[in-house]
């Protein structure tokens, strides 16, 4: 039952961001989701050596993917948006105890540059000592072709415009909106 909740969870994330990106029906986005993630996991999941390409996926997803997608939301948020007063302001209104310029230091500075020391770390032990001694094919089609592959439908699917009438503005934005 944990694992049909938790692949249930993981699965409403991205059904409910194909909904609002692509304006599609509910129908519609967890067929879009859900069959092609079933046909795949039927097609490497159900032989002999399912348990070994999901091994190599996970292990590069979660070490490479996650850490890489954090250190980037991260320096957007922090550099590129500058965004940390804002959400600073946020979490002190709505959030049990107040935080400051010390942790704007830390989420823009110190947070990014150890994430980006283990990223590097990571990445040169997978270079030293390649994963769970897999043959190098899979480790490249399977490991760094997964993360390659992501990385270009994020791009795309970036590329594709908001659906008319959809608001990208910040909660204060909107209020601020609202009472003029």
């Amino acid at each position: 039952m944990a694992g049909i909740t938790s692949l249930v969870s993981v699965l409403e994330v991205v059904i409910s961001a194909i909904r609002d990106k692509f304006e599609m029906s509910r129908v519609g986005a967890t067929m879009a989701v859900g069959v092609p993630a079933a046909v795949l996991s039927l097609a490497f999941f159900s032989t002999a050596s399912g348990i070994i390409v999901l091994d190599i996926i996970d292990h590069f997803i979660n070490l490479f993917g996650i850490l890489a997608v954090a250190v980037v939301s991260m320096l957007v948020i922090a550099w590129g948006a500058r965004a940390l007063p804002e959400l600073t302001a946020h979490l002190n209104a709505t959030g049990g105890f107040k935080i400051g310029r010390g942790w704007q230091a830390l989420m823009a500075i110190i947070v990014p540059a150890m994430l980006i020391y283990i990223l590097i770390d990571a990445f040169i032990a997978e270079f030293a000592a390649p994963y769970g001694d897999y043959p190098t094919w899979m480790l490249i089609v399977l490991g760094w072709g997964i993360c390659g592959a992501l990385i270009v439908v994020a791009i795309l699917a970036a590329r594709v415009k908001w659906r008319p009438g959809t608001s990208l503005e910040t909660p204060a934005a909107i209020k601020k909106e609202r009472v003029q």
